[in-house]
């Protein structure tokens, strides 16, 4: 499965998510070791821009480009 990194922008930190869906202004997955499952969207609009795909959950905001950062 695809995996990409999600960061959190309430606690400031970077998560590994395994990619459930993905299409140009959706992103639907799922946090590594957890259950949690996040739905994060964009404007095609913001996709051209290249903004990243915002979703919200469990009281918290995410943010993703859609890749997997490697540091």
């Amino acid at each position: 499965m695809e995996k990409i990194s999600v960061y959190c922008v309430d606690n400031e930190e970077d998560r590994v998510a395994e990619v459930l869906e993905r299409s140009l202004t959706r992103l639907k997955v799922v946090m590594v070791g957890t259950t949690l499952t996040i739905t994060l969207t964009r404007t095609l609009q913001e996709a051209n821009g290249r903004r990243p795909y915002i979703g919200r959950a469990a009281n918290m905001e995410f943010e993703s480009f859609g890749e997997l950062d490697e540091d």
